[in-house]
């Protein structure tokens, strides 16, 4: 199936959320709605806004839902909420990626295998790597240091990143990886050089 158009609902959701002020990630989910359509039209993805959601998702940085969610939404994302206090700010939209990836993948290359490590194909990982990040078999996510597509867009919008190592070796097996900075859950800052989802916008 191609997809080269967003469902009304998706609009409709992200307009909703926008608009929910009395909500603890209406900031954050705005700059990743934001980031989001910028790596979809920049990178040509050809695939509709996505719905975006923030839950506790335990070892799991992110999740691509595919089909439709029980609620009826095309391609939902959800993001974990511990992310947003863990991580900087670029290693969230990296997650974002990851999953639009995997909406690339449903709408236009060859559906995977639920399980992993047939999950995180070939395809899916020559795709990711085209754009600038290193995806191991269990989902683990790094980014590539030089000219790629997804550094040339954060310097496009202005957006400074760290310097990125070289990549590491993955683990063989499924865990998650500990990141330094973010914010605490009191909102302040634990590392002043990060800039992350909720106290920075880019």
């Amino acid at each position: 199936m191609k997809a080269n158009f967003t469902e009304e609902i998706n609009l409709l959701l992200r307009k909703h959320q926008r608009r929910a002020k009395d909500w603890k990630f209406n900031r954050a989910i705005t700059v990743l709605h934001k980031w989001a359509k910028r790596m979809i039209a920049n990178f040509h993805l050809g695939i509709g806004i996505p719905a975006l959601m923030i839950e506790r998702l335990g070892r799991k940085l992110g999740r691509f839902t595919c089909g439709r969610n029980p609620f009826g939404l095309r391609d939902e994302i959800a993001i974990d909420e511990g992310a947003l206090y863990e991580l900087p700010l670029y290693m969230v939209i990296v997650t974002v990626l990851h999953e639009l990836v995997h909406s690339w993948q449903e709408h236009h290359g060859m559906k995977p295998r639920s399980k992993n490590p047939h999950y995180h194909n070939a395809e899916f990982r020559q795709k990711a790597r085209s754009l600038g990040l290193l995806v191991g078999v269990w989902g683990h996510t790094q980014c590539t240091p030089g000219n790629t597509p997804l550094l040339n867009l954060f310097k496009k919008y202005g957006f400074k990143v760290p310097e990125i190592p070289e990549p590491k070796p993955f683990p063989q097996r499924q865990r998650r990886l500990k990141f330094k900075g973010g914010i605490g859950k009191d909102g302040r800052k634990k590392d002043k050089g990060v800039q992350a989802v909720q106290v920075g916008e880019s």
